[in-house]
């Protein structure tokens, strides 16, 4: 699984420690995934995220200082799965236990299946991409790491390595 960037809390905000305060925060960031899919960035707003989350709009501002935080947020949970389900392809046994040929195509499937990945979504984010620097990097962390995992595993045969292969990424 992929590595989210650890963000410090902002000051005013709180890192839920209960289980009940973990998934209230979950149930904020699976509404504002809907609102912003539904409406996009521009038009939803913390009440609309709030009100789909059943919560308070104060509730939300306890766990977010603003709807830049919720989407930068949301941006790290979509990018993670989006660079997981590439990276599930590179796994070694997939790639040992068949045809090469097939295990490549496999790839070349999964990554462009993850265009599919809340279309929405991805669509703010590369709109954001060239306004905000802080999205910029968020996506280039996320691109680096998975680069990262295209370059180590045929170089180190991690879980079997494509090295066996004979050939390189």
């Amino acid at each position: 699984m992929a590595r989210r960037a650890a963000r410090e809390a902002p000051r005013g905000t709180r890192t839920p420690q209960q289980a009940r305060s973990r998934r209230t925060r979950e149930k904020v960031l699976d509404a504002a995934l809907a609102c912003f899919e539904e409406l996009g960035y521009d038009e939803a707003t913390t009440a609309a995220i709030a009100k789909r989350a059943r919560i308070a709009v104060g509730t939300l501002y306890g766990y977010f200082s603003d709807k830049r935080s919720v989407l930068l947020e949301v941006l790290d949970r979509t990018l993670v799965e989006v660079a997981d389900q590439v990276i599930r392809g590179l796994d070694p046994a997939l790639w040992r236990a068949g045809d090469l040929r097939e295990s490549v195509r496999r790839l070349i499937d999964a990554v462009f299946h993850a265009r599919t990945v809340s279309p929405g979504i991805q669509r703010i984010i590369w709109e954001r991409y060239f306004k905000d620097p802080e999205f910029r990097h968020a996506v280039e962390a996320i691109e680096a790491y998975t680069r990262d995992i295209f370059e180590i595993r045929p170089h180190t045969g991690i879980g079997g390595g494509w090295g066996t292969y004979g050939f390189e990424v």
